[in-house]
C-alpha cells in the first residue's frame, strides 16, 4: 500500500533582519503560517512536507534604513 500525503508551500511576509530579534519575529510569523496551512491542507491528506521560500527567514537585504539613506543621499540627487 502506498501512503499518500500532501505538501504545502509557504510564501510568508518577512522583513530584513538586522538583529536576532528580527529573526525571532520572522520565525513566529512562520510558526503561525505553517500551523494554519497544515490545518487547512490536512482536510484530504495529511501534510508531511512544508516548503519555505528562500527569503522566508531573515528577508532580503535590499537596502533601507538610516545607513542606506545616508549613503544614497549623496549619490541620488
Amino acid at each position: 500500500m502506498v501512503l499518500q500525503y500532501s505538501a504545502v508551500g509557504i510564501q510568508n511576509e518577512s522583513h530584513m533582519a538586522t538583529d536576532i530579534s528580527d529573526y525571532w519575529k520572522d520565525l513566529e510569523r512562520l510558526e503561525t503560517s505553517i500551523g494554519y496551512a497544515v490545518w487547512n491542507c490536512s482536510l484530504d491528506l495529511p501534510v508531511r512536507l512544508v516548503a519555505i521560500s528562500e527569503g522566508g527567514i531573515g528577508g532580503w537585504c535590499l537596502g533601507g534604513g538610516d545607513e542606506h539613506l545616508r549613503i544614497c543621499r549623496d549619490v541620488v540627487p
